[in-house]
């Protein structure tokens, strides 16, 4: 249905386009009827060079005639005066603006004679194209992951081939549509543009689009992004993906993918599937089981397939589908490969025939492949016959063949030809027709020929024949006049002739000929012919006319015009030589590989590559000859001027397709048809032929109903199924290692560059290549691909945890993988550290649990590695450190090279950790020296006298202290920061995009307005903005940030449009119970109203004023009405939060109430000391405890922190820099906001952070404290003796962030502050816990919470199942919650299974889950009054003896974290697990790890010819005996 509508569409258009395409003549008197002729292209591109052809007859007269591009009746552009002499021919060239836009353009020809009297004046309808440039893309993926880096190269040339060099603008665009990246007139090197771009980490999954805009022309290439998460191990099954119907049997191989282990014993059950062509649903065929022991190749028998298809065999789907179990951690892994079903027969296609003039010769080329079009092999052709003959009808004799040509087989080669140069000619072509499957005919219809057929029929050599007929169009002339144009240059090269022959069956006194390529007229000529017969020309061959040209010949007969086309492609439209050579034996441990790139001086280069896999499944995106060839045809607009293009594919799925242009001939048996589809307009005295083609409009429907484009359609669904036939696995989107050859050479000096690159560490054969664009000769490719193979003989993986508890004894894996023909003799050794050592496994596999015995120093251990096998061995280590970091190295050593990994391990604190956090404001602007002592709330010895318990675990407390200048806090070094662990728990979903988004918005505002802002420090790698709340993303719209941050106007309208639709009729925002309300928890209904309607207002404030028209007065009314409202009800709320946003939307908004709201604002403050606040209820503040007369200031605990107090405080600040500017009350708001910091960068929460640095920022602003800064803080520690740290600020160091560790935490730390100026300091303490009086609680109990596991007797507990329950322990529900459940070390939930026990649950109110390598964080929407629970499964992956005996578990509201339930709970069994019960030393008997010695073999022989020894001597009988009983046992060993 959709294909009727749209050729409805076209035959619609196309009949009004014909009638828009007349010419008009204006009343000029036409002073001879038949003296000239009028050639004129009908597509009209920006930045080209339009050119019209005139001629004249011999007997005109001398003639200027004058071009003009016409739009909405002004002149766009003229060209000269171009004279004409009689009987003369040329071009007049217009210069088109690459400005340009519009779609009603004409061009107005005119002619005059020196006398100036005006002989002729036409104008003509022109479609206008906004395609003026071949634009192409190259991507290192076709689709890629959460997280992942986006390269890609933006290749812009000309239609000459030669670099574009004016600014292109580049975008990414979302699923949405929405933009989410732009770079804005970026300058290319060369024609090419290399960028990149994260993909952010939650991520829209779908397909997303980057666009290209050059000039007014847009290009968009697709990229899929998928959501992907990279199990521990991955199991690969693998099956051809094309399969002919006859083959009886194929092989399927099953593998491991594996990062940090492998399956060595389990089992694998595998059930085939299949779809028949007609169905949408797959049938079971057969199921077996096997024993796996690594790797596992069957021959799948087609026999059952047939059976259950019935015979219809093509176009069926084979599936392999494959279950693998492992027998040693009890998981399962899921495969399967798809394998689609072709026809035996071979694809046989007439190509590049025309219409049948008869009298005059006809060419065409069969073509024969296999049915994938993939090349057929040698063989086969040379094995079997083709015979290609031609059919005619005439009145006179009926039907009847006039002529055959054939190629017998190879065995009877013989020709049936005494004319020795006919055979040679006929061999030659056999010879052609055997190595590429094609073959070119030329038949010569006789007059009187009405009907035609051409039949090529193939016969293998088992007698199966082939059949294709074609039947033609035949053009019928009652007087029997036919022009032809041929050609004997079946593919042209840049730099060469073209040959053609012009044909006539009457004689003709001269002909024209034109010359087109992408809808460009490029040339024009007069030639003579004279009598009938042959007149031949040759036309030099340019870059401008690639990939092909149109030759069009055009003549005069009787009064009547005749004419003919033809397509040459051209196979070669590279000047120059490109090549790229990858030279591994440069180094013999094949660690790196040498790139040598040889190309022009001065041109651009560029080098990528692919694994063989990815090639197979994703290829098509890279750079690539057919990908530049079908760019350029895309600029053709009308059937005539496409080549006959035929798919060259490789059934293997590892070299680039290949397009194959033949020459194609005109097929209208009509003048004006022949016009039409050749995409120019002739107009003389005789007659006027319009054009009828696909304006820009249409063009792309136009081109999907050309069949010279049916294989470009077929290549794509060759591309798409091999996308989507392989089940997804990491080295599909291959994140970590996949790019290590995609790099550019800007400018090349010399012609050849040397590079030595690292090679991945992976098993897997690559191909590079690569693409060169000269700014003079123009664009070159890579002949062929570069292979090289990522096998050094072999080398290591280090794995293990990344982070440990103290105590803990982490088992460091290395494995080995050989890739040796020999087996390989290995002496592995552990660095010696002072750090730590290797915990030792006594007789029998015993080790002592926490006492083990160590050995410190260099550790060696020999092993031998067979061929072609993977050995692992596992190192115990036994830290000696109770915090930091030690780094771990193994090196192996072997007779051929040496290989080293180096793994970070980092020591973290026992038992549960609790946090404390002290922050506060160092005002130095009126006083020159400041005195503050940061008391440290924990001792140096844990242990309380006469008490079970201990204050904290030894070795556990951790400090640090951070100085930095201003109010606004912290400035990261790297911006933007991620803000991920911020607040010590991962952030997840809108509230991540949120936090992150906000937190550096905010950040470098303040550098803005503070004239600190310097772009070298900011370039965004990963923009979040897209989940980001419309009032933030209103606020980041600055004109200088533009190149690094876009914000799309569509977007903001979009949501603001959204918004509008939610406004109650009295102008409120009400808030929904499940969403809103669980947001802007408050007191009375009332409140929350009067915040969420604030809210909206806000939105509307800052993002609609982005919008324009008719949307941006909507969103002023709907703005308005809500303040209206505010206006009316703000007296109802007692809230200090509600007061505070109404007030502040008051003052952004100029209300009437502004000042009645402002004075109940100023009522509700509360004053303490030098601090001022707003809140429900006082706020507790540091403690102050004297000593020595001295004020020590106390850190807080999680139960201070109060993020309603921050929010109120921050939006009441706002108002008052407003009103006031800055004056004594501001400071005491801002001094009290600084102390409520409870983490390095961040507030209480994520909202209430984010407005804290809104209003600390505009402070900073108003208060101009950069201006007259110029301060130093020193920080001393009174346990660290010689720790004095000296802070220095001034206008050029304000926003530096100093950082200083405590080693040891007790005692105090004096700061110092001398100068002018503000700073903020702040201290972090951490201490373990391992008794629960001792955790943290809650002012008010909120939550109950309950953890219990489970332990597994599988593999002694390598599987926890954990049971977390909980409930709401006030009224009503609670708003939005996280669950925070640490792991213990070595044990993981993986993302795909974290997020599948989300269904598992069934609990309405849990929204998602973050795994981690630490804990698993569960978010909820709300926790309801009746318990509920949650439970899932660990697994254990790396070994970790002796593990922590206490973890935590804590539940909290996401925007009041004040409202929190923490316990500790018991992990007993697995803190008494030794080395050996985790399989952790590679000493451990019964581990499959066990590095065990080889038999050592005796020759029997040795053993005989000793007993004989020993008893000729008279030796010893028990030696005699017991030599015969070890021979003995030799023996039968």
């Amino acid at each position: 249905m959709e294909f009727i509508d749209t050729s409805q569409r076209v035959i619609t258009f196309v009949v009004l386009f014909v009638t828009r395409f007349a010419f008009c003549q204006d009343d000029f008197s036409r002073i001879n009827q038949s003296f000239y002729s009028i050639y004129a292209p009908a597509i009209l591109r920006p930045g080209s060079l339009y050119n019209i052809a005139v001629t004249f007859d011999d007997d005109s007269k001398e003639m200027a005639v004058r071009a003009s591009l016409i739009n909405e009746g002004r002149n766009t552009a003229s060209s000269e005066e171009t004279k004409f002499d009689a009987g003369g021919c040329g071009l007049v060239s217009i210069k088109v603006p690459e400005t340009i836009t519009g779609n009603n353009f004409e061009v107005l020809v005119s002619g005059k004679d020196p006398t100036n009297s005006v002989h002729f004046q036409h104008r003509q309808q022109l479609a206008f194209s906004a395609k003026f440039l071949s634009i192409v893309v190259q991507m290192n993926r076709a689709a890629y992951m959460n997280g992942q880096r986006v390269l890609f190269r933006v290749i812009v040339l000309k239609t000459d081939l030669l670099p574009y060099s004016d600014p292109v603008t580049i975008s990414i665009h979302d699923p949405n549509g929405f933009l989410v990246r732009r770079w804005l007139s970026r300058y290319s090197t060369n024609g090419v543009i290399s960028l990149e771009y994260y993909l952010p980490r939650l991520v829209k999954a779908g397909d997303w689009n980057l666009r290209v805009l050059a000039g007014n022309q847009v290009f968009e290439q697709p990229f899929k992004v998928e959501e992907f998460f990279i199990p521990i191990y991955e199991y690969f099954v693998y099956a051809p993906a094309f399969l002919p119907e006859d083959e009886e049997s194929f092989e399927v191989s099953m593998s491991m993918l594996f990062h940090t282990n492998w399956v060595q014993f389990g089992n694998i059950s595998v059930t085939t599937l299949v779809q028949p062509a007609d169905s949408t649903d797959y049938l079971e065929v057969f199921s077996e089981n096997f024993n796996w022991e690594g790797a596992f190749n069957y021959e799948m028998k087609m026999e059952r397939i047939r059976e259950t298809l019935q015979g219809r065999m093509v176009g069926s789907t084979i599936r392999i589908e494959a279950i693998l179990y492992d027998a040693f951690r009890g998981e399962s892994r899921h495969a399967f490969s798809k394998t689609k079903i072709i026809a035996a027969a071979p694809r046989i296609e007439i190509l590049g025939v025309g219409v049948v003039k008869p009298g005059l010769p006809l060419s065409g080329f069969v073509v024969i492949s296999n049915s994938d079009s993939s090349k057929i092999d040698f063989d086969r052709l040379s094995s079997g016959s083709l015979s290609i003959k031609m059919k005619v009808g005439s009145s006179s004799q009926g039907s009847f063949v006039i002529e055959e040509f054939r190629v017998p087989k190879k065995s009877d080669h013989g020709f049936q030809t005494d004319n020795e140069e006919e055979l040679f000619i006929s061999e030659l072509k056999s010879k052609e027709f055997w190595d590429t499957g094609v073959f070119r005919f030329t038949f010569f219809p006789p007059p009187g020929t009405f009907t035609a057929e051409i039949v090529a029929s193939f016969v293998e050599e088992d007698d199966v024949r082939h059949f294709k007929n074609l039947a033609l169009l035949v053009e019928n002339n009652p007087e029997e006049i036919y022009v032809s144009v041929e050609t004997s240059t079946v593919s042209a090269v840049v730099g060469s002739y073209a040959v053609f022959h012009f044909h006539s069956t009457v004689p003709v006194d001269r002909f024209t000929y034109l010359i087109m390529s992408k809808g460009l007229l490029l040339l024009s000529e007069q030639l003579s012919h004279g009598q009938t017969g042959v007149t031949t020309f040759a036309v030099p061959v340019g870059r401008h006319m690639a990939p092909s040209f149109q030759v069009i010949v055009d003549c005069k007969m009787k009064g009547k015009h005749y004419g003919d086309s033809i397509t040459v492609p051209i196979e070669e439209f590279t000047t120059y030589k490109m090549n790229v050579t990858l030279n591994p034996i440069r180094d013999h441990s094949k660690k790196t590989v040498q790139v040598i790139t040889r190309t022009e001086v001065g041109a651009f280069s560029a080098v990528a590559v692919l694994r063989q896999l990815q090639r197979e499944e994703q290829g098509h995106f890279l750079f690539s000859k057919g990908k530049v060839t079908r760019a350029l045809l895309d600029l053709e607009a009308v059937p005539g001027a496409i080549p006959e293009i035929f798919l060259e594919a490789d059934r293997n799925g590892v070299y680039t397709p290949k397009l194959r242009l033949f020459p194609s001939k005109n097929a209208d048996s009509d003048y004006s048809s022949f016009l039409d589809n050749s995409g120019i307009s002739h107009v003389s005295a005789d007659g006027i032929s319009g054009f009828s083609g696909c304006p820009e409009s249409t063009i792309d429907s136009c081109q999907k109903t050309l069949s010279r484009f049916r294989d470009f359609r077929i290549l794509d669904e060759i591309n798409d199924f091999r996308f989507a036939r392989l089940n997804r696995h990491s080295d599909f989107y291959d994140p970590a290692d996949g790019d290590w050859l995609w790099y550019d050479i800007p400018v090349s000096d010399d012609g050849i560059e040397f590079a030595v690159k690292g090679v991945a560490k992976a098993d897997d054969t690559w191909f590079a290549e690569g693409f060169s664009v000269h700014p003079e000769h123009g664009l070159a490719f890579m002949d062929g691909l570069a292979e090289t193979t990522s096998n050094p003989p072999f080398y290591i993986f280090l794995h293990g945890p990344t982070s440990i508890r103290r105590g803990e004894t982490p088992s460091v894996k290395g494995v080995i993988i050989s890739n040796s023909d020999e087996t390989l003799d290995c002496l592995v050794k552990i660095e010696a550290s002072d750090d730590f050592g290797v915990a030792q496994v006594e007789e029998g596999g015993n080790v002592e649990s926490f006492r083990p015995r160590v050995i410190q120093g260099e550790i060696q251990h020999y092993v031998s590695v067979p061929t072609l096998t993977v050995k692992e061995v596992l190192f115990p280590i036994v830290p000696f450190v109770d915090k930091g970091t030690i780094s771990v190295t193994v090196s192996v050593h072997t007779q051929l090279a040496t290989d080293f990994e180096t793994l970070d391990i980092e020591i973290e604190g026992e038992g549960v950790i609790l946090y404390r956090h002290l922050s506060l404001l160092l005002d130095l602007k009126s006083r020159a020296n400041l005195f503050r002592y940061l008391d440290i709330p924990i001792v140096d010895n844990p242990i309380e006298l006469y008490k079970r318990q201990r204050r904290f675990v030894f070795g556990s407390p951790r400090g640090h202290l951070l100085i930095s200048g201003d109010v606004i806090g912290p400035i990261p070094e790297e911006l933007p920061s991620p803000g991920a662990t911020a607040f010590k728990r991962i952030l997840s979903g809108i509230e991540s995009c949120m936090y992150a988004f906000g937190y550096n918005l905010w950040t470098l505002h303040y550098l803005r307005i503070t004239r600190q802002f310097d772009f070298s420090i900011c370039y965004f790698k990963v923009l979040r903005a897209t989940a980001w709340i419309l009032k933030t993303l209103g606020q980041a719209q600055f004109q200088e940030w533009e190149n690094f941050l876009t914000i799309d106007r569509e977007l903001l309208t979009q949501g603001c449009l959204w918004l509008t639709e939610q406004q109650a009729p009295d102008g409120s925002f009400i808030p929904d119970d499940i969403s809103d309300g669980k947001l802007f928890r408050n007191e009375d209904e009332a409140s929350g109203i009067l915040i969420l309607t604030s809210h909206v207002a806000q939105a509307l404030h800052f993002a609609g004023l982005e919008s324009g028209g008719d949307n941006r007065t909507l969103f002023s009314v709907v703005k308005e009405r809500a303040v209206s409202y505010l206006e009316r009800n703000f007296y109802k709320s007692e809230d200090p939060l509600a007061l505070a946003i109404v007030t502040y939307v008051f003052t952004l908004s100029s209300s009437s109430q502004t000042e009645a709201a402002f004075a109940i604002l100023d009522s509700k403050k509360i004053e303490e000391g030098n601090f001022i606040y707003w809140s429900r209820y006082p706020v507790d503040q540091n403690k102050v405890v004297y000593e020595n007369q001295r004020p020590f200031i106390q850190p807080k605990g999680p139960a201070n922190a109060s993020s309603h107090a921050i929010e109120a405080t921050s939006y009441a600040l706002l108002v008052y820099l407003t009103r006031d500017g800055i004056e004594t009350i501001e400071e005491r708001i801002t001094s009290w906001l600084n102390t409520m910091r409870m983490h390095d960068e961040g507030f209480a929460s994520t909202v209430d952070t984010i407005i804290a640095m809104e209003a600390l920022a505009e402070f900073a602003y108003h208060a101009r404290l950069r201006e007259i800064s110029s301060l130093s803080v020193r920080v001393e520690s009174s346990a660290n003796p010689g720790a004095d740290w000296l802070c220095e600020f001034d206008q050029s160091s304000l926003a530096t962030l100093h950082r200083f560790d405590i080693d040891n935490i007790w005692g105090f730390v004096s700061v110092t502050g001398k100068g002018a100026g503000m700073a903020v300091a702040q201290a972090e303490l951490s201490y373990g816990v391992d008794w629960p009086d001792y955790l943290d609680a809650p002012k008010e109990k909120r939550f109950d919470l309950t953890v219990w596991e489970k332990y597994s007797e599988f593999q002694n507990k390598s599987h926890v199942e954990v049971h977390a329950c909980f409930r709401w322990a006030s009224v009503n529900n609670s708003g939005p919650a996280v669950l925070e459940v640490e792991l213990p070390t070595g044990y993981i939930i993986l993302h795909s299974e974290a997020y599948q026990s989300i269904e598992n649950q069934n609990l309405p109110f849990l929204v998602d889950v973050e795994p981690t390598e630490k804990a698993v964080y569960w978010y909820f929407d709300y926790v309801p009054e009746v318990s509920h629970c949650i439970q899932y499964q660990l697994r254990r992956w790396h070994a970790v003896a002796n593990l922590t005996h206490y973890r935590s578990a804590k539940i909290s509201e996401v925007y009041t974290p004040e409202n929190f339930e923490m316990i500790m709970f018991d992990a007993a069994p697995l803190h008494v697990l030794d080395v050996c019960e985790v399989c952790g030393s590679y000493q451990c008997p019964y581990c499959y790890t066990f590095s065990h010695s080889n038999p050592v073999y005796v020759s029997v022989f040795l053993c005989f010819c000793s007993i004989i020894f020993n008893s000729s001597f008279k030796g010893d009988k028990m030696i005699y005996f017991a030599s015969l009983i070890y021979a003995l046992i030799m023996y039968l060993q």
